[in-house]
């Protein structure tokens, strides 16, 4: 194959990607407070880091398990008690439950009350996994339902 083989060949693979990911649908799933089961953030024996680790199920709006959610937080104890936390999150999202289904994986940094997610406020993450980039919004819009939106993401924003 020659370079401007070779060359036309990419282009025309970069075309067809874009194509592709304009295609693509965002994935709504959701998951409620109870999912925790008790999991919750412990202090850490400085007594100065609170961190959490929790898993829970992803479900469709007809409540069918259809994947898994893990975080692993961080938040610094703030010096008032009243003001939100600043929660480092790395987190790990399967959109199927089956041995190799894809997965993804980001982070965030976020703002919340004693590090839970603010009523109607959006948290985004963005990650990268086996079948390319996404990103992911979290936005908790009831006392107890979460929801979780997945799409492909074209860029980071940089």
């Amino acid at each position: 194959m020659s370079v401007v083989q070779e060359v036309l060949a990419s282009l025309i693979r970069v075309v067809a990607d874009h194509l592709d990911e304009s295609k693509e649908e965002e994935v709504i799933l959701y998951y409620s407070g109870a999912d925790f089961k008790g999991q919750d953030y412990a202090l850490n024996k400085s007594e100065d880091l609170y961190l959490g680790d929790f898993k829970v199920p992803l479900s469709d709006e007809n409540g069918k398990h259809k994947g898994w959610i893990k975080w692993d937080s961080s938040a610094v104890k703030p010096e008032v008690t009243d003001d939100e936390w600043s929660v480092l999150e790395q987190v790990n999202i399967s959109l199927g439950k089956e041995h190799n289904d894809p997965v993804w994986l980001g982070a965030a940094l976020s703002k919340a009350k004693k590090g839970y997610y603010n009523l109607n406020r959006a948290y985004e993450f963005h990650l990268m996994g086996s079948e390319g980039k996404k990103k992911m919004t979290i936005r908790k819009i009831d006392d107890n339902q979460r929801e979780v939106r997945v799409k492909r993401h074209q860029g980071w924003g940089c």
